[in-house]
């Protein structure tokens, strides 16, 4: 089985969870996709017997929507046992049969697992077919890169995009703070990309202040200036501070 095919249906079991998450039988087509392009090895080493662990609300008889969501995480969780995913290092992770995959959060309101991106989603290619492993390293924040590319995470509510990043000086991208990066034509932010209207001589950030950045003009918040230094004097009489005191004093 390819393990791209896998992580590109996490997308569509978010969304059917947040119509209501159907019964877990609802997902039988997972198994039999799984079963059927996996060779002679089922992806499932063990069957899951859906009669077991299944909470029944005592008036109705019907389940309830967390545990409905729960049993899907362990279907998951049984799935993502069965390729025996190892770590090499950074988040980059192979799986039994050769198959990269950048390993993910994939939270509920009822639990967490994890799954693994194998295919970059801008053009569907394998990890396998780009990444350097000996050369892979995570920079911060959501970006990484080896000795070819920069490569950049884009955390999404349905399952997220793994995409090679479209930097314009690959020797001089670095992160800078929690959510930012630098190279020496532009400043990028994370969700945003490159942020056209900062200054970039004077633009910066710090590890530990989160989304907080500041330049000549003033502070910011992810991509949006929030506050100049004029509207920051006026109201706290502070002529200047560091981005961890600002983001404390701004969230009281």
């Amino acid at each position: 089985m390819n393990v791209g095919y896998l992580s590109r249906l996490f997308p569509l079991l978010t969304f059917l969870m947040l119509l209501g998450c159907p019964d877990v039988d609802s997902f039988n087509f997972l198994e039999r996709e799984i079963t059927t392009n996996n060779d002679q090895t089922s992806a499932l080493d063990t069957t899951y017997s859906r009669n077991d662990n299944i909470a029944k609300d005592e008036d109705t008889n019907i389940i309830s929507r967390d545990q409905k969501i729960k049993n899907i995480l362990t279907e998951l969780d049984s799935i993502n046992a069965s390729f025996q995913w190892k770590l090499i290092k950074d988040n980059l992770y192979i799986n039994k049969k050769g198959q990269l995959g950048l390993q993910i959060d994939y939270a509920t309101e009822v639990g967490n697992t994890k799954y693994y991106i194998s295919n970059f989603t801008d053009n569907d290619q394998s990890l396998n077919k780009v990444i350097d492993t000996a050369s892979f390293i995570h920079l911060g924040s959501t970006f990484y890169k080896d000795k070819n590319n920069i490569y950049h995470y884009f955390d999404m509510a349905y399952g997220g995009r793994f995409t090679v990043y479209n930097s314009k000086d690959y020797a001089t991208f670095h992160v800078i703070g929690d959510h930012y990066a630098k190279d020496k034509h532009h400043i990028y932010g994370e969700r945003a990309g490159v942020l056209k209207n900062v200054d970039y001589k004077t633009f910066t950030s710090e590890i530990g202040a989160g989304p907080y950045a500041k330049d000549k003009f003033g502070y910011y918040f992810w991509d949006e200036l929030i506050m100049t230094h004029e509207e920051f004097y006026k109201k706290y009489k502070l002529k200047s501070t560091t981005l961890k005191a600002f983001s404390k004093i701004i969230q009281n």
